[in-house]
């Protein structure tokens, strides 16, 4: 496997944990090292992760204390908890790789990994649970393991500053991806499990692509670009149970765990029953798959599992609902508001442009409550600024991105 070009200063490692200093090293002699000329370069991932009471995270995986770090002299320097970090000479230490075999946790199941190779393979194979707000899809190893499509070579990736990289083989994929971050290059071509191939052209087309390997029912109205929050015209109501592909029954405590196994494609149904929530912040409780098509269908623009067209979704415009929803608390596990609206707002009809302005929380409701929101199509009109309920702290929304970011901040 290649590596960066320069050795990481373990100071960068350092910051991931803790910022101290303390007088001695924790050396273990007594651990076997390969030999030193696969260290002439440092292994990128020794950076890439994020420390916790149990390891060193890095994307799906966890490398489970203790572990050892190897300097580019040959010694091994073992962290066996969290606290050893604050051990560290940062001036006078670099760590080159890890010391293996490695102990990783990947869904609370442990197994070992034996070398750097192993090590990026498992990274690279990491699916993203994010980093596609920007428009742009995180690369990583595509194949019949982790989806039911295998990526076919050669494909583009673009890096963070714009550079575009040809990719000729796995391998390629594997190094470049454990070295920085990559987004793919649009279009490139997928292999089905039953050998159909297909062109992803954009991002919506991958999530569709990545979101049918699932197959249960309702699958292709969860919107991605709603973070996997809603299935048609409803608000999922968290945590509920799906059943997974190798029949196992788990329980998803958020929509990030949902948008993991939906990207993988594990799910085949619901394990019923589940609560989801209605456009008036009605909970709703499906007893079986038959019900939930039944209330699918009842959605504006559901056709058996699928929008008509965009401009559907556009129907109900998500920008001003997740704005309201907010304002009542309605998506929140206590269900109190985490801010207040500072009105007045603007929302612009798209077929006239005619401006229909909303002075208080009353008519914002009224908007949902009724029919209004419903038969025509609106846009909100930014800027929107919003007080925390909290601390009184003013936010101007300038996007939907902002607006989402908003509702994280609230969680």
């Amino acid at each position: 496997m290649k590596y960066l070009n320069k050795l990481f200063a373990i100071i960068v490692l350092a910051l991931l944990f803790v910022a101290c200093e303390k007088e001695n090293s924790v050396i273990d002699s007594e651990v076997t090292t390969p030999d030193l000329t696969e260290y002439t370069e440092s292994n990128p991932l020794i950076t890439r992760g994020s420390g916790d009471e149990s390891g060193l995270i890095l994307d799906c995986f966890t490398i489970l204390f203790p572990f050892d770090l190897i300097g580019e002299d040959g010694s091994a320097t073992t962290f066996a908890t969290i606290d050893d970090f604050e051990t560290f000479d940062p001036e006078n230490t670099v760590y080159v790789d890890f010391g293996y075999p490695l102990t990783i946790s990947m869904d609370d199941v442990e197994s070992t990994v034996e070398d750097n190779a192993e090590l990026g393979m498992l990274y690279a194979s990491c699916v993203p649970s994010g980093g596609w707000e920007e428009g742009e899809f995180p690369a990583y190893d595509i194949t019949f393991e982790n989806s039911c499509y295998t990526l076919n070579f050669p494909i583009q990736l673009i890096n963070t500053a714009d550079e575009i990289t040809t990719i000729e083989s796995e391998a390629e994929l594997i190094d470049a991806v454990s070295m920085e971050v990559y987004y793919f290059v649009f279009p490139f071509d997928m292999t089905r499990e039953d050998g159909e191939v297909v062109t992803v052209n954009n991002m919506d087309e991958i999530f569709e692509a990545l979101i049918e390997c699932n197959g249960f029912y309702g699958d292709g109205g969860v919107d991605w670009e709603q973070e996997f929050e809603y299935i048609g015209c409803y608000l999922f109501t968290f945590p509920f149970d799906v059943v997974l592909s190798d029949g196992e029954t788990v329980t998803v405590n958020d929509h990030m765990e949902f948008c993991d196994l939906m990207l993988v494609g594990e799910i085949v149904d619901f394990a019923y029953p589940i609560t989801l929530t209605d456009l008036d912040g009605t909970q709703v409780l499906v007893n079986s798959s038959a019900e939930l098509e039944a209330l699918l269908n009842e959605c504006e623009g559901w056709d058996d599992g699928e929008w008509e067209d965009d401009s559907e979704w556009d129907e109900f415009n998500f920008a001003i609902f997740e704005l309201w929803i907010g304002s009542i608390g309605e998506s929140f596990p206590d269900g109190t508001p985490c801010y207040e609206i500072n009105y007045p707002i603007t929302i612009i009809n798209s077929n006239d442009s005619t401006e229909l302005i909303i002075t208080n929380q009353e008519e914002y409701n009224e908007l949902f409550f009724g029919e209004v929101i419903n038969d025509e199509l609106y846009d909100l009109d930014f800027p929107v600024t919003v007080t925390y309920l909290d601390n009184g702290e003013d936010l101007t929304l300038e996007s939907s991105d902002d607006i989402l970011t908003l509702l994280y901040d609230c969680q």
